[in-house]
């Protein structure tokens, strides 16, 4: 597999936009290009730091044997919340997201960086490190090609 596409759609509870129950680094990162035995491959993560009060960290991430990389610069990401959709699209060499919120139209945010490693691999991957209840996320939609 040379090409691999995620959309994933995503219904945070937390309405304001900071997606996780407290900012202590609690993340979801969502993968493609995955291989499930040695846990490498390539991502997306949305994280909940200090930093912001109603919003999350985004990057794009690399695992390797289970080891997590950021592979391009944080951005503030005010979408990641009720209505989120997420592609995330590995081309190449070339690993691409874009963010979007059906409850936010016009808005989105698109990261892109060079996978380091580029493979063959066709997995998937989610993890989930948030709370439950009001702090839960729940994923609506998750379409592979």
């Amino acid at each position: 597999v040379t090409r691999q596409t995620c959309r994933i759609t995503l219904d945070p509870c937390k309405g304001p936009g900071q997606g996780f129950g407290s900012a202590t680094g609690q993340y979801l990162d969502i993968c493609i290009k995955f291989d499930t035995r040695t846990l490498t491959g390539y991502g997306i993560r949305f994280i909940r730091t200090p930093d912001y009060d109603h919003a999350v960290e985004v990057y794009l991430v690399e695992y390797s044997a289970g080891t997590v990389t950021r592979i391009c610069p944080p951005q503030r990401c005010d979408l990641f919340k009720r209505g989120c959709t997420v592609t995330l699209t590995a081309d190449g060499t070339v690993l691409s997201a874009t963010v979007s919120n059906r409850n936010i139209p016009e808005t989105r945010q698109e990261l892109t960086a060079t996978m380091p490693h580029a493979n063959t691999c066709g997995g998937f991957h989610l993890q989930h490190t948030g709370s439950i209840g009001a702090s839960a996320t729940v994923v609506k939609e998750i379409f592979l090609k």
